[in-house]
C-alpha cells in the first residue's frame, strides 16, 4: 500500500508509452527521408527514359518491387518503398505489417541520407557497416536493379 498522495506508476506501461512515443518521433526522420531524398531522386529516375526501362526490365512480369528499409541507429518502424510500372509509393509499416519485400536494407542515418547514392560511397559504407544487406544472395537480380537504380550504375 502506498503513502496517502503519492501515485503509484505501472512502469511497464509507462515505458511501452514511452518506446511508442519515441518511436513515433523517429519515424518523423522517414518523412524527411522520403521528402528530401527520395521523391527528388526517384522523379528524376521515373523521367529518365534510359532509367524507365531499367524499372521495366527490373519488373519483367511482376506488378510491384518492394524495398524494405530498417533503422540501425534508433527504434522506429521500417521504411518500404514500392515500384511499379506506373509510379512509386513510399511509407512507414506499422509494427504488425511486415511486408514480404524483395530487398531489405539496414542502415545507419548517415549511410542513408550521406552514402546512398553513388556505388563507391555505397561500397565503402559496407565495409565500414553503414549498410547491410541480408538478403542479398538470396535475390541477387533483385539488388542488382535496385543498385542501378539508386547509384546510378
Amino acid at each position: 500500500m502506498s503513502e496517502p498522495g503519492i501515485k503509484e506508476v505501472n512502469s511497464e506501461l509507462d515505458s511501452g508509452t514511452m518506446l511508442q512515443g519515441l518511436k513515433a518521433h523517429h519515424n518523423m526522420f522517414w518523412d524527411s527521408v522520403r521528402d528530401f531524398h527520395l521523391e527528388p531522386l526517384l522523379k528524376r529516375v521515373y523521367s529518365a527514359p534510359g532509367k524507365r526501362k531499367l524499372i521495366l526490365r527490373w519488373l519483367k512480369r511482376d506488378l510491384r518491387k518492394r524495398v524494405l528499409i530498417r533503422q540501425m541507429d534508433f527504434f522506429s518502424d521500417p521504411f518500404l518503398i514500392e515500384f511499379r510500372r506506373d509510379g512509386w509509393s513510399a511509407k512507414v509499416l506499422d509494427e504488425g505489417e511486415m511486408d514480404g519485400a524483395e530487398i531489405e536494407l539496414q542502415c545507419t542515418h548517415l549511410g542513408l541520407i550521406s552514402l546512398s547514392d553513388s556505388l563507391v560511397s555505397f561500397i565503402f559504407g559496407l565495409v565500414r557497416g553503414e549498410f547491410k544487406l541480408p538478403l542479398v544472395f538470396k535475390n541477387l537480380r533483385d539488388h542488382y536493379y535496385a543498385m542501378r537504380i539508386f547509384l546510378g550504375g
